[in-house]
């Protein structure tokens, strides 16, 4: 979990959202749960492309996250 978060928090840091959600796509087809550290730093991706729309779809796919629905942390709702 700890590699991918670190590939998804470098693309967020470089603005690249596209990159972000690929590698949370990824990170799940490869039969990794997501956290929410991977959820936040999708929607710091989203936050910094002025996304509210996808941040938003985000947000509502913690609650169907493979691994068991993920609850938004404060983070989560700061990034946004």
């Amino acid at each position: 979990v700890m590699s991918y978060n670190a590939v998804i928090d470098a693309c967020a840091r470089a603005g690249d959202v596209e990159k972000a959600e690929a590698w949370l796509r990824r990170m799940r087809d490869d039969g990794v749960a997501p956290n929410v550290v991977s959820f936040s730093s999708v929607l710091h991706a989203c936050a910094k492309a002025s996304d509210a729309s996808r941040a938003e779809h985000w947000l509502s796919a913690m609650t169907d996250s493979p691994g068991g629905p993920l609850e938004p942390n404060t983070i989560c709702y700061n990034a946004v």
